[in-house]
């Protein structure tokens, strides 16, 4: 007899509250590569050379720097196109591509030092590396992302001080541990006038000092060199949500940006990367296994353990059972059925709005076993967040 069952976690939000600090950390980088590369093009070489760093002047005379820039087309330069920028410590990076008036394109490596207060050039290098180069600095591998642990603890710190300027309305000891341009643009008045819907509405994320964080992302160092940690708590709702941006200073991880959303739903930022066609396979095998396992065994808690922190709250082991109980009938040779069985994807995977991973498909066993499967990421897999079966 064909049974079909829907069961799937709710994405309904409680209380919304967002607040979020944008700002611009390397626009000066740019600004300055800009303005170095506009001298070239203008041919002003000499200005140009004046206008870089020290270091760059001390290792190479103006002669060499002129004939370095002239191979690098930057006295041909008709515009200039920037893919990448980050600032690590005292260093800033600038990696795009420049058009000459002819219609080449020429990669380019830049990299910058602070000086008295501005950026200023301290080398320019073609890619790939080994092509000509003014200056002697290329730029360093970027950050690396902290391992996990780490960088759990990273937000957890962050948003327990956050949780106790909410409480005591002083926002001093977040901003102390902020990096320098995010202490440069805002003051604890600033932050608080930010904040001040979490003030008025009395919400608290104390939460995040009893359970640890769950990245609904992998962490990750972008383009600018910002270490980006993006999650939510597994508290019962509202939870709470966050995306975190930190940058590296002396060696250390310093607040740069913060966005927190009180919310029983999962408002993703970014979605996740579909997984490739070996993970996503092996992701609903092993989830339709466990399925016909517990529904057999009449023990769904395994089964129920494994599900999402997001929808893991929302119904109890006793509950699936109880729903899918016509499936202990199924023959005991179905488990090794879909072991061995090809799986049939009968609509092409996709991810829906909030982030949500949606399967279907089925088994040719017997009796054919159709399949809807919800999941969501929850670092560092894919966690079943609803499903649907009949046979």
């Amino acid at each position: 007899m064909k049974k079909a069952l829907i069961i799937a976690g709710s994405i309904v939000g409680a209380i919304a509250v967002l607040v979020a600090l944008v700002f611009v950390l390397t626009g000066g980088v740019v600004d300055a590569t800009d303005q170095l590369v506009a001298l070239c093009a203008g041919g002003k070489t000499h200005e140009a050379y004046l206008s870089a760093a020290s270091g760059l002047r001390a290792q190479q005379d103006e002669a060499a720097f002129a004939a370095a820039v002239a191979r690098l087309k930057l006295t041909e330069r008709r515009s200039s196109s920037w893919s990448s920028r980050r600032i690590e410590n005292n260093r800033g990076f600038v990696d795009g591509t420049i058009t000459t008036r002819a219609g080449e394109v020429v990669p380019l490596s830049v990299t910058l030092v602070k000086e008295q207060g501005a950026w200023r050039v301290l080398s320019l290098a073609a890619a790939p590396a080994g092509a000509d180069s003014a200056g002697a600095t290329p730029p360093p591998p970027a950050h690396r992302p902290p391992p996990d642990e780490e960088s759990r603890r990273l937000v957890t710190s962050t948003l327990t001080i956050f949780d106790r300027a909410i409480a005591g309305g002083d926002f001093a000891p977040l901003l102390a541990q902020s990096c320098e341009p995010m202490r440069k643009q805002f003051t604890a008045v600033d932050l608080k006038q930010h904040f001040q819907e979490f003030l008025d509405k009395r919400v608290r994320v104390s939460e995040v000092e009893r359970v640890p964080p769950i990245f609904t992302l992998p962490p990750i160092v972008d383009d600018d060199g910002l270490l980006v940690l993006e999650g939510f708590y597994p508290s019962d709702p509202p939870r709470t949500w966050f995306k975190l941006r930190f940058l590296s200073e002396a060696g250390a991880w310093k607040l740069a940006a913060i966005k927190v959303n009180k919310d029983a739903g999962a408002p993703y930022d970014d979605k996740p990367p579909l997984p490739n066609g070996v993970e996503l396979e092996r992701v609903t095998r092993r989830t339709m296994i466990d399925f016909i396992h517990a529904a057999q065994a009449k023990d769904f808690e395994p089964f129920h353990a494994g599900l999402s922190a997001l929808w893991r709250p929302q119904i109890t082991a006793a509950e699936l059972q109880k729903d899918f109980a016509a499936f202990g009938k199924a023959p005991r040779s179905t488990v090794d059925d879909l072991a061995a069985l090809p799986l049939v994807v009968d609509a092409a995977p996709k991810l829906t709005g909030p982030g949500v991973l949606e399967l279907v498909g089925h088994f040719d066993c017997k009796p054919p076993l159709h399949f809807g499967l919800k999941y969501v990421y929850e670092h560092p897999t894919w966690k079943l967040f609803g499903i649907k079966a009949s046979m």
